[in-house]
């Protein structure tokens, strides 16, 4: 990530959202925010040296996605591998299979395996990594997050 990449894309961003978001970025050098004016991207810093105290709550997201992408990509080597056992004259390796797995393929992928990580893994891991919830109830939570 660069510097100049980061500031054009919350520019961009901001252009498209009909809402008002906040943007929680930690401190990396990129992260550069001088002298934009956004209209529906409040952003606000972490403090120094919290990245890694907050990494826990990503790293439960992180890895029950990782999990759900790992498990696509077995179905689908698994799905070409038993395709392929009515053609013996041809020897299949699961390696081979997964390299022929193209970047649109990945990215469909990562949008099933994404759209599986349900919104009680993301609350239970940001209740985890320390941050408190309001008084709102789970089902006026579920309404005010869009579902991508």
């Amino acid at each position: 990530m660069t510097a100049a990449i980061f500031k054009d894309w919350p520019i961009n961003w901001d252009k498209v959202l009909n809402r008002n978001i906040l943007l929680l970025i930690d401190n990396c050098l990129a992260h550069i925010i001088d002298c934009i004016n956004l209209r529906h991207i409040k952003v606000i810093f972490l403090p120094a040296n919290t990245t890694s105290i907050i990494q826990l709550c990503d790293q439960g997201i992180i890895r029950t996605f990782k999990a759900y992408y790992r498990s696509a990509i077995r179905g689908k080597v698994l799905a070409v591998n038993n395709n392929g056992l009515h053609d013996t004259s041809r020897s299949l390796q699961a390696n081979d299979i997964a390299k022929k797995i193209t970047i649109l393929d990945a990215i469909h992928l990562a949008k099933e395996a994404w759209n599986k990580v349900s919104v009680e893994t993301i609350r239970n891991c940001f209740r985890h990594g320390g941050f408190k919830t309001d008084d709102k109830t789970d089902d006026e939570h579920e309404h005010s997050l869009p579902v991508l």
